[in-house]
């Protein structure tokens, strides 16, 4: 349970409605994931919600989300089994599912709930406080050695941001393996 008081983190004030929208936001967490064990497909935290999670115990301050990824295939499962599992209010949004949404990743909306972004005021679709379901894409075959060059420069970059971000709280002696 969330404590809905106002309250300053590292110098920012997170109001009582951003706690609300957390709280509805992990109880949509927790639909996802229970509907992810049933049919045991693989997701994981990303992008704030991971760095929240590891440098804030939680949310980070003015995050306003909670970010999910998925390989392809757990997606495209999820994408099926969506309609049969997610009811109201609960409802599973992604462009293979509703005409109107033009995202590139899906969302978990709350239909009692309204969380409408500025440049979607005037879309025709769900507005529900959301979480973002992301896809995680594999590389194509290795023919050329295009797949070693990605995945060293996202580990080079990887390595830097954790460093940034987290060099102070480690040791010396500490291993960080992704």
């Amino acid at each position: 349970m969330i404590n809905l008081s106002e309250e300053i983190r590292n110098g920012y004030t997170v109001s009582t409605l951003s706690k609300r929208v957390w709280q509805i936001q992990l109880d949509m967490l927790g639909v996802l994931l229970k509907v992810c064990k049933k049919y045991n497909l693989k997701i994981w935290a990303e992008g704030g919600t991971l760095i929240g999670a590891i440098r804030h115990k939680g949310f980070i301050p003015w995050d306003d989300d909670i970010d999910m990824i998925m390989l392809r295939d757990d997606y495209t499962r999820l994408v099926e089994v969506a309609p049969i599992e997610f009811k109201y209010p609960y409802f599973f949004q992604a462009a293979e599912t509703e005409k109107n949404y033009i995202r590139g990743h899906a969302q978990l909306r709350k239909s009692d709930t309204a969380a409408i972004l500025p440049c979607d005021i005037w879309q025709n679709f769900n507005q529900g406080i959301f979480i973002d379901i992301f896809v995680a894409d594999v590389l194509p075959d290795n023919s050329n050695g295009l797949r070693e060059r990605i995945y060293t420069a996202l580990e080079t970059k990887r390595s830097r941001m954790y460093n940034a971000l987290y060099g102070s709280l480690l040791s010396s002696n500490t291993s960080v393996i992704f």
